[in-house]
């Protein structure tokens, strides 16, 4: 695999600039893979040892006409794992596991997925990265998708114990969601100091994408719903923070077909809002902060077009 021929979908055009930005200043580069005009240059498998390959195999219970969404490929998180001062790559796999490269400088990787026991069996879309614990270790946050079954859905939080060892704690963490997860993002919504999470899902397997979905009849109750987590801190017992499912006192209600998901100050008032991008018939979500822990989609009154609507 050419190291700059991974596959992602069009909600992660922000992952591979972070990922090119990072490689390129973190390596220890006695060879350039770009010139002074930015163009460039593909670096073979042979030359990184990267040899990730997301690959995809139809049958007659897999494939676009039962999940239209299998080719829109998954994930790549980038973090220093190791803190060596090297930006590693975290790949989210499909139907292959996802893989690990530690970064050995000039541009060299290891594949330490093994080693790091970070084997995957799960249909895995989107990756963060998110020292969650604040131990000064890098975790990873995967999310998972396509399965019918809830149990196979169960969105994975890879704790990093050093050493590059690694334990699946999303339980733990109350974070094992079973939505047909699509993304997720970190952010102190309550500015409490401490970081929160938003969670965009789908659904998959819903035949009928545009028929009009009432809205307060599915609150509460769809599988396709997001979801915000507050972070409670850490209680008695437990030696880290827990995630608590706020999302129906925090106004964040509306079902739809997420696809791109972003954070950002839209009003300029200091505080985290939300808009997330749907599929289908469903127009997108603005969540504006209300600033006392709880938003309101204020789509309709702060735009005059959006993509359909």
């Amino acid at each position: 695999m050419m190291l700059m021929k991974c596959y992602f979908n069009r909600s992660f055009g922000t992952i591979l600039t972070l990922f090119l930005m990072l490689l390129i200043h973190g390596c220890d580069t006695k060879k350039s893979v770009v010139d002074k005009d930015f163009h460039f240059t593909l670096l073979d498998k042979s030359e990184t040892n990267i040899s990730f390959n997301n690959k995809l195999v139809e049958s007659d219970s897999v494939n676009f006409l039962t999940n239209q969404y299998i080719y829109i490929g998954s994930g790549a998180g980038v973090g220093d794992f190791n803190n060596d001062g090297l930006p590693d790559i975290f790949f989210a796999g499909e139907q292959v596991s996802c893989k690990l490269y530690i970064n050995k400088g000039n541009f060299k990787f290891e594949d330490v997925t093994e080693k790091a026991a970070l084997q995957t069996l799960k249909w895995c879309t989107v990756v963060s990265v998110i020292d969650i614990n604040n131990d000064e270790l890098m975790d990873i946050y995967v999310c998972v998708s396509h399965s019918r079954n809830p149990a196979e859905r169960k969105n994975l939080l890879f704790i990093n114990k050093g050493g590059l060892k690694f334990e699946e704690q999303a339980a733990d963490y109350w974070l094992d969601n079973t939505g047909f997860s699509t993304q997720a993002a970190f952010l102190d919504y309550d500015k409490d100091g401490d970081l929160d999470m938003y969670l965009m899902n789908h659904n998959v397997f819903q035949n009928q994408p545009n028929n009009i979905i009432s809205q307060q009849n599915a609150r509460g109750t769809s599988i396709a719903a997001d979801k915000l987590f507050r972070n409670d801190g850490i209680p008695a017992g437990k030696d880290h923070p827990v995630f608590k499912d706020v999302s129906l006192e925090a106004g964040i209600t509306d079902v739809g077909y997420g696809l791109g998901l972003a954070i950002s100050d839209i009003n300029n008032d200091g505080w985290p809002d939300i808009y997330v991008a749907n599929d289908y018939i469903m127009p997108d979500f603005l969540y504006i902060n209300n600033q006392d822990g709880t938003f309101s989609n204020q789509l309709n009154t702060r735009f005059k077009h959006i993509s359909y609507k």
